[in-house]
């Protein structure tokens, strides 16, 4: 018992975690299936991602409640304006269908937009039809979802689908709380712009030798005098030191990255942690040992 006592603390006594502050950059290039089309601006905004270009055949997927189907897609602009989807009326059926945004499958809707399924293309083959709902801040890189729903239990309307896979998200349906992959992906474009102001993330929180955040500027302007804190709070076990980091970043230019560390953070237990970048914030939990952050899960 002793020597392991001693152990810990040598391993608690060990090193000082320095702050220290990194730049870097984002690519933020443009999907590479957008080939097929010039990226042109309508309102102010912009094609971004796109799945479907040429004139094949389409086939289309329907649902009735309680089921959607879903695409997910990444974009590379902050602000996300509108979708086009290629659809078909089919049968004449009534009632709405509704097409939203979100961020994770089963999630809350971002924004959404509900027009009558009567108004969709009646063309055999289907033609793109667009859906502009309130517009709203995304971040770059990051997954999103476009919903398909309807209010209608008759089976009538689809969303067009094509073999060629779309590199950067896949296609799904859902049932309730369940989910299926959709073995094809939807075809559809997105329409955004980089909004004037800057739009800062955290990234990731990362564990090691202390503890860090990777923090991203994703606006088309610098920012600066950035307020951020690091605060840990134990669980079970103790800390010894470095449980508030604070500190201030005098500019962030637009695509730069930064990693942020805590101060001096020693101790050992199960900690939660979080790291608050001006008014974003992002929590998790880890397991201290010394000034060694392990098994550090986002919450």
């Amino acid at each position: 018992m002793k020597k392991i006592m001693c152990v810990i603390f040598v391993v608690l006594l060990f090193s000082t975690c320095i702050f220290t502050n990194t730049g870097g950059s984002i690519d933020l290039k443009k999907n590479s299936n957008q080939q097929d089309y010039a990226i042109y601006q309508i309102n102010g905004d912009e094609l971004d991602q796109v799945n479907g270009g040429g004139n094949p055949t389409y086939n289309f997927a329907g649902v009735i409640p309680p089921a959607s189907t879903v695409q997910s897609f990444k974009p590379t602009l902050n602000t996300l304006t509108r979708v086009e989807l290629l659809c078909k009326m089919g049968a004449n059926v009534s009632g709405e269908l509704i097409i939203s945004i979100r961020d994770t499958i089963l999630g809350s809707d971002l924004t959404f937009v509900s027009v009558p399924i009567s108004s969709l293309p009646t063309d055999h083959f289907g033609n793109w039809m667009e859906f502009d709902f309130p517009n709203i801040s995304v971040i770059p890189e990051k997954d999103y979802y476009i919903v398909w729903r309807q209010t209608s239990e008759e089976f009538g309307p689809g969303w067009g689908y094509v073999p060629e896979n779309y590199s950067r998200g896949e296609a799904w349906q859902t049932i309730n709380d369940s989910v299926f992959n959709f073995s094809y992906d939807f075809v559809f474009r997105t329409y955004g712009y980089l909004g004037d102001n800057p739009e800062i993330s955290i990234f990731e929180i990362k564990g090691g030798f202390g503890l860090s955040a990777i923090i991203a500027n994703y606006g088309a302007s610098s920012a600066e005098n950035v307020n951020w804190s690091i605060d840990v709070e134990v669980d079970l076990g103790l800390i010894l030191s470095g449980d508030h980091t604070e500190d201030v970043i005098v500019e962030l230019g637009a695509g730069e990255t930064m990693i942020i560390r805590s101060s001096g953070l020693r101790g050992i237990g199960s900690i939660s942690i979080t790291v608050q970048v001006e008014d974003v914030s992002k929590q998790a939990t880890a397991f201290l040992l010394g000034p060694l952050v392990l098994r550090v899960r986002e919450v």
